[in-house]
């Protein structure tokens, strides 16, 4: 934290504790394990996307949105 890394430090231990809940193990065993045994457990956290405008699905953003068409 003292490097200005906190947002990183925070983001490493929500992946390791969503990773144990996944595995239903501890933060603390799976913590313990050894570098390719968490590899194999790790999955990294699904990223959201904002989809492609499709159709009726058109999002408009800013002005644009109270502009008439």
């Amino acid at each position: 934290m003292e490097r200005g890394r906190d947002d990183e430090a925070i983001d490493i231990m929500t992946t390791t504790a969503i990773t144990a809940i996944i595995h239903d193990v501890d933060v603390e065993t799976l913590l313990l394990l050894p570098v390719d045994e968490y590899a194999e457990k790790y999955r990294s956290p699904p990223r959201l996307t904002i989809p492609e405008p499709r159709g009726w699905d058109k999002v408009y953003y800013g002005n644009a949105a109270f502009e008439e068409e």
